[in-house]
């Protein structure tokens, strides 16, 4: 998915399309820009980019009944 218009400014510091996607540019982001002319950027790049991975979690716990106390 996408980032959100806010987020993206967030990240950015830019309101403008053209500013936006000027400092995408400079910064190496891949983008593609949207039929309204706004940049539009991967949620998953920016993740990975930036050193966070999504973690999905299971749900189930660590069973630990089988460590022996001291």
């Amino acid at each position: 998915m996408f980032l959100t218009a806010t987020q993206l400014e967030t990240l950015v510091e830019r309101s403008t399309n053209a500013a936006q996607i000027a400092w995408l540019k400079a910064n190496g982001y891949p983008f593609d820009v949207s039929a309204s002319g706004a940049p539009r950027v991967l949620v998953s790049y920016v993740e990975s980019r930036l050193g966070g991975r999504a973690v999905k979690l299971s749900g189930s716990r660590p069973n630990f009944s089988h460590i022996q106390k001291r």
